[in-house]
This record gives structure tokens, sequence and C-alpha cells, in this order.
């Protein structure tokens, strides 16, 4: 049996523990774009909204994308069925919103349609 610094799998090869100059330059690079981040969520509020829906779309565009890569991946067909599955689902969540934005029949609400007179 071949042992990890002897193994003839590229990715199994032993690894020195220094970083090579692309990874350091990686590892910089999302260490300021924390940093910038943070600076910029203490000081506005907005900037913090803004930077979480930012993520929050940047997410659900790339779990579509994903799934995209999967179903081609397994079946070698493209799906042009899944954008219009995926707008059916965002329709369906808008139509179970209620105009204020939250969802409906929330407890905190004491008016509306699903409120209960006491």
């Amino acid at each position: 049996m071949a042992s990890v610094e002897t193994s003839s799998v590229p990715g199994f090869r032993g690894r020195s523990g220094a970083l090579d100059a692309g990874t350091a330059t990686v590892a910089l690079l999302l260490l300021g774009a924390a940093i910038f981040l943070l600076m910029g969520c203490l000081q506005s509020t907005t900037f913090a909204r803004l930077t979480i829906e930012g993520l929050a779309i940047g997410s659900v565009y790339g779990s579509l994308a994903l799934a995209l890569v999967l179903i081609y991946r397994a079946t070698h067909v493209i799906n042009f069925a899944q954008g219009e599955l995926a707008m059916l689902t965002t329709y369906m969540r808008r139509l179970s919103q209620s105009p204020s934005g939250s969802a409906p029949c929330s407890r905190s609400r004491s008016s509306g349609p699903c409120s209960t007179a006491r």
C-alpha cells in the first residue's frame, strides 16, 4: 500500500507547510474583503442591509446554477423547464407574502386579514 507521500494521485501527495504565492494572495484578498465589509457594516445600516440582500440573491443564483449543472451532468440534457419551476416557486412565495413584506398570518401583527378579534 502506498503512503501519502508516494501516492500517484496528485491530490494525495504530501504538502509542505509553506504557502505558495497564489494561496497567500487569495487569503489576503479574502481578509481585505472581510475587513472592508465589517467596517462598512459598522458605519452604515444601509450598507449592511444591501450586503445581506446581495449575499442572499447571490446564493439563490448559485443554487439555481448548481441545480442546472447537477441535472446536466447526470442526464447530459439541458433542462429548460428548471427556470419555469424556479419562477413558479418565486411566484408562489410572492403570493403568500403580505403587502408589508412579512409572512401571512404572523403573530406579531394585530390587524389584517389573519388577525383574530379578542
